[in-house]
């Protein structure tokens, strides 16, 4: 199975990222030669905005990518002349947002290629814990009212989230810009956020954390969350599930294309 991880900004670090969480957590799973699944990436080019801190700069980041991921690949090369996005198995779009470019792929698909965007797979993935209520950590403020929109008009929820009986119950901003998220000296700031807000006001021990720039900080963040609550209170026990979306996504997609494997057999 060969998937294309697509981060749809220019910043090349934040693609390595994700990929060296993916790549640890698929040599965990299917250790050595049990490993069925590579994965490819695609970084947004160079005039594609650094970060996606809203709409304007997701509709551009689709401007910019989606003529290269549906280029031709030249016949030589794959003899059926395929668009480069559907020579792959399926494709994860690695940002954390209702992403346009979602939408745009599976439009242009020839072959039924199977497109997901993390922030798609990881409330699906939330939804499978049954009893379980979950919030949104993201970074700018901006993405607040358009993760909570997106998140209304996948679960048919609506306000105020707190008297919903949807097991979704808002949306968190940790006011650190998306390319400082990774930043060492930020991680306390994070931490104290999300259990100010997600954890206390809202009420949620599972907390997905909607950004790719936070791939690989679910440990260090559930540490720090830790040490935050216990000089709250020495006595308190708390559990909290920090949900990595890059994570979900590469799960959910890899589903998804056995799936279809096994409608077509």
């Amino acid at each position: 199975m060969h998937l294309l991880l697509v981060n749809p900004n220019s910043t090349k670090s934040m693609t390595e990222a994700a990929a060296k969480q993916v790549e640890h957590h698929l040599n965990q799973v299917y250790p050595g030669s049990h490993r069925n699944i590579k994965i490819s990436l695609f970084t947004g080019p160079p005039d594609a905005p650094p970060e996606i801190d809203g709409e304007e700069t997701s509709l551009e980041s689709t401007r910019k990518c989606l003529p290269l991921l549906c280029e031709r690949r030249p016949a030589a090369a794959t003899a059926d002349n395929l668009q480069y996005f559907d020579t792959f198995d399926g494709v994860l779009v690695a940002c954390f947002s209702d992403h346009p470019l979602v939408c745009e792929l599976l439009a242009k698909t020839e072959r039924s290629t199977p497109v997901t965007g993390i922030f798609h797979a990881s409330v699906t993935v939330c939804l499978s814990r049954p009893g379980s209520q979950f919030s949104i950590i993201t970074s700018n403020d901006e993405w607040v009212d358009l993760l909570d929109a997106g998140a209304e008009r996948l679960l048919g929820a609506s306000r105020p989230y707190a008297t919903s009986s949807c097991p979704f119950k808002g949306t968190v901003a940790s006011s650190v810009p998306v390319l400082d998220l990774h930043n060492p000296q930020n991680l306390h700031a994070i931490a104290k956020r999300i259990y100010q807000e997600n954890v206390q006001r809202l009420r949620t021990s599972t907390i997905i954390l909607g950004c790719a720039g936070f791939s690989g900080m679910e440990t260090p963040l559930k540490d720090e969350i830790r040490k935050i609550a216990l000089q709250e209170d020495p006595s308190n026990q708390l559990h909290v599930t920090l949900v990595d979306s890059v994570i979900c996504g590469i799960e959910t997609l890899a589903l998804m294309c056995r799936l279809q494997l096994s409608v077509g057999e």
